[in-house]
């Protein structure tokens, strides 16, 4: 038996001769505590018996030191059954005697048969045992404080007196043994000495935290574990055990700990990362079809890949990935087509757009952009003729590419369209015009496109003097054939002023036959006044046949029975017109020094109308001191002269309210001679829609002679 386990049936001795003297059974704990220490002896060296030690006084370790008891060891002589011992310093010399064993003890009080009184002798015999115990645990190096507390247990058993409950729970030899029982891991042992503290420290609170643990502690450990025999540790002092409840219970979380990380490593973990993973899947898979069905096919493709990587084998995101880049790749050729398209590169723009329609036929806008990029081909081509045709001078074939153009797109390359379709008009026109000749079919099939060139540039003066030129000789044509001639020369002198040329130089012969004729019914109904200037009007129209008209003259003369003087002119004339306009000196007009520069007509809402202009000099500045004339063709206004221009050349003619209205013709005057062709244009009309001011510029083409 070791020392320690030697000095704990020792104390377990003491309490019992503790807890028989309180019950009055102190004589039958001493025989115990006999029988136990002679069994403890024997089971360390066999049969033996305590020989009496003398125990010296006490020496100090050092000077200065406090004393301490000196015990010499235990001599152990005796045969089995036998213990001596030595006399204890200070206590009466006892001689040893032979110990009962355990079968021959008497019985407890309360057994079969009452106690048996112990003599004298024997009561010797138990103090010397007690204390003899004492002295072999303290020879084994027990601590002081301990051995002097079994000496006064022994003193209390054997003095017959009941030991005092000590005044702290720690102080108990109960506290002893728990703290042996819990040193060895024998909790459940431990368990039942501290309920007996309890039942003697009810209050203690430390008492009951250590009692808690302790059963906290057998709970958790299984049977194998608490009744695994532990060697056991020197007694834990007091302050020892106070540390070891905290220590316990942390290595016991430190223990769970480890346990709660191994079980979220091997089982937790796992499904975490699992769970994150299909997480992480679903919501790649979400991103990547929504950025799909968006058209963001560069995250889709992003999104395709890093799902794959997480799913190598997904056949759903390999298709998926592949489909967005289809699609990226169908941007790109979209969007380059788009800029080709811009470009107006309609050819580019066309395979551009059938590559995409051959891999995605439903892709965006793909099929309604290949028809427009189709008819803006469609467009191009026919445009590329109609200049072609223009350039050649093929204003008939021109007009018709221009005019298809237009019906198809009237928005296609417009302003060129509209330009050049102009030219083609106004060219087309006068062509037609010049191989009329007086053929009124023709001359209105050319009206026709001088009308349309109007159309397209109102204030294009070349346009609609030359439509104004037609239209009055057809006018003139009409009122001919219905044999009003009046009109006919109202309408084909601004003609002939104009040009005298016009429609292949039958405009003169027409307007000297109209003179004629209107003199011949004047002479008729005896307007022979007004007949002879009629006739003398169609004298001053050149290139005419004027050989019969003396004749007439002669006639018309002779009818007059009293000769008066002719009619002097005046600035206003009758209503027919040019008849009272005062004759020229001679028959053959003078050569046109000026030529037209520009005429248009405005509207004009101040209740007046204005007829005005500029003339320039040969060299291009303006001119002052020249007169212009002017006079209504249609209702016989007229003339009326202008003023001289002034230093910048500006002239004005103004008109009255009633006055406007009707075919004005304009003409540059020189010492009361005209010096330009006349040329005239429509006044009348609204004074928002209608034309109340025309404005004529002349252009000196030459010096005088």
């Amino acid at each position: 038996m070791t020392e320690k386990e030697l000095r704990n049936q020792l104390v377990n001795l003491l309490s019992e001769i503790a807890l028989e003297s309180e019950t009055g059974k102190r004589q039958n704990g001493a025989q115990w505590a006999k029988s136990i220490l002679a069994g403890l002896l024997e089971d360390e060296a066999g049969p033996v018996a305590y020989e009496p030690a003398a125990i010296g006084p006490t020496e100090p370790e050092g000077e200065g030191a406090p004393a301490k008891s000196v015990v010499d060891r235990t001599v152990v002589s005796s045969s089995r059954g036998s213990v001596q011992a030595g006399a204890v310093a200070g206590g009466p010399e006892m001689a040893g005697e032979p110990l009962p064993s355990p079968a021959e003890l008497p019985a407890e009080a309360g057994e079969s048969g009452p106690a048996p009184e112990q003599t004298g002798v024997d009561f010797a015999q138990d103090q010397a045992m007690a204390r003899n115990g004492v002295a072999g645990l303290a020879t084994r190096a027990a601590p002081p404080d301990r051995a002097e507390m079994a000496d006064t247990l022994v003193a209390s058993a054997t003095t017959g007196l009941a030991p005092t409950l000590p005044p702290h729970p720690s102080e108990h030899p109960l506290f002893y043994e728990a703290e042996r029982l819990i040193g060895r891991g024998n909790w459940q042992a431990a368990r039942g000495v501290l309920a007996e503290l309890l039942t003697l420290y009810p209050s203690d609170t430390y008492l009951k935290e250590v009692a808690a643990s302790v059963q906290t502690r057998n709970a958790l450990l299984d049977s194998t574990q608490e009744a695994t025999p532990a060697l056991a540790p020197a007694p834990i002092p007091i302050r020892s055990l106070r540390l070891a409840v905290p220590a316990l219970a942390a290595i016991f979380l430190i223990g769970l700990a480890i346990v709660s990380i191994l079980t979220f490593r091997t089982w937790i973990l796992p499904q975490v990362t699992n769970q994150r993973q299909t997480m992480e899947v679903a919501q790649l898979r979400q991103d990547a079809q929504g950025a799909l069905t968006s058209g963001d096919y560069d995250r889709a493709v992003l999104a395709y890949t890093e799902l794959l990587a997480l799913l190598p084998q997904d056949r759903e995101a390999t298709d998926g990935l592949e489909q967005a880049r289809q699609s990226r790749i169908t941007v790109s050729l979209y969007s380059e087509a788009i800029a080709e398209m811009e470009a107006q590169h309609w050819e580019n723009t066309l395979s551009l757009l059938q590559q995409i329609q051959a891999k995605q036929p439903d892709y965006r806008d793909v099929q309604q952009r290949i028809a427009f990029v189709q008819t803006q081909q469609d467009l191009s081509e026919r445009f590329n003729k109609a200049e072609a045709a223009f350039k050649e001078a093929s204003f008939q074939q021109a007009v018709q590419g221009y005019e298809a153009l237009q019906s198809i797109d009237y928005g296609f390359e417009r302003e060129t369209v509209q330009n050049h379709l102009f030219l083609s008009y106004l060219q087309l026109g006068l062509s037609m015009e010049a191989s009329a000749g007086d053929d009124p079919q023709q001359l209105q099939v050319a009206l026709d496109a001088l009308e349309k060139a109007i159309e397209l540039r109102p204030d294009d003066a070349q346009a609609k003097g030359e439509g104004q030129l037609l239209r009055l000789y057809l006018a003139g044509l009409n009122e001919f054939k219905a044999s009003n001639w009046s009109q006919v020369v109202a309408s084909l002198t601004p003609v002939y002023e104009a040009r005298p040329d016009f429609a292949g130089n039958t405009v003169s012969k027409r307007l000297y036959d109209a003179y004629v004729a209107w003199a011949d019914e004047l002479s008729t109904s005896r307007e022979v006044e007004q007949a002879i200037a009629t006739y003398e009007q169609a004298r001053l129209i050149s290139g005419a046949d004027t050989s019969g008209l003396n004749q007439k003259i002669a006639a018309a003369k002779a009818l007059l029975a009293t000769p008066t003087p002719s009619p002097q002119p005046t600035q206003r004339v009758s209503a027919a017109g040019p008849a009272k306009a005062k004759a020229a000196p001679t028959a053959t007009p003078p050569p046109y020094l000026y030529e037209l520069k520009g005429m248009s007509v405005k509207a004009n809402c101040d209740g007046f109308g204005y007829i005005h202009g500029i003339v320039w000099s040969v060299y291009s500045m303006p001119m002052a001191g020249v007169n212009i004339r002017a006079f209504n063709t249609t209702t016989g206004l007229g003339p009326f002269i202008s003023l001289p221009t002034n230093e910048d050349g500006i002239y004005q003619i103004r008109l009255e309210k009633d006055q406007i209205e009707g075919l004005w013709a304009v003409q540059v005057l020189e010492n009361g001679q005209p010096v330009s062709q006349a040329w005239g244009q429509r006044l009348g009309g609204g004074c928002v829609n209608g034309a109340q001011e025309l404005k004529v510029d002349w252009q000196r083409t030459r010096q005088a002679n």
